[in-house]
């Protein structure tokens, strides 16, 4: 059915940051209403994905793959531990949400990446996992995430769930 979108169809089935049996685990779909996308937080690809939806008659391409080993390059951060990790509610915070946009989402950082080699963290010799949440201005157009604001919740580790929310104040709770 075109109505139907599948992770199994898009994502290479060898790509599986988190390993199983939870591959697909996406945990927020957020409607974009100024191009008619969805923009999808799947944790344990440790990705958040635009998908061309148009409304139900888009065709369910993957239009980007923002997070470590996605489409963006990471400004403002060190790549690639300044990206987000098994994230949970990604949500837009601008009034737009195309082209040059705002992104905040939860940082649990499971499987830290934490240096070329791909050593992670929570190991007997690496560093503790810590979880995050990071504020990201994404250009579309030249793919490039820049990390504006972050609250490194270190010590604090959530290794299974969190979300983020910017209050109208101005303040962020996570």
């Amino acid at each position: 059915s075109s109505d139907l979108w599948s992770a199994f169809d898009h994502l290479d089935l060898n790509r599986h940051p988190l390993n199983f049996p939870d591959w697909t685990h996406t945990n927020s779909v957020v409607y974009s209403p100024d191009d008619k996308a969805l923009i999808i937080s799947m944790r344990h690809q440790s990705w958040v994905l635009k998908i061309d939806y148009n409304d139900g008659q888009g065709a369910g391409d993957i239009l980007w793959k923002l997070g470590y080993q996605g489409d963006f390059s990471l400004q403002n951060g060190t790549d690639p531990q300044d990206w987000f990790y098994a994230q949970h509610d990604a949500n837009i915070i601008s009034p737009t949400s195309k082209g040059v946009f705002q992104l905040l989402l939860f940082d649990d950082g499971n499987q830290r990446v934490l240096d070329s080699g791909g050593t992670t963290c929570g190991g007997t010799s690496t560093p503790p996992c810590t979880s995050r949440t990071p504020i990201l201005q994404l250009d579309e157009t030249a793919k490039t995430a820049t990390i504006e604001w972050v609250d490194n919740a270190a010590p604090a580790y959530s290794m299974f769930g969190g979300s983020a929310r910017l209050l109208q104040n101005g303040n962020v709770e996570f």
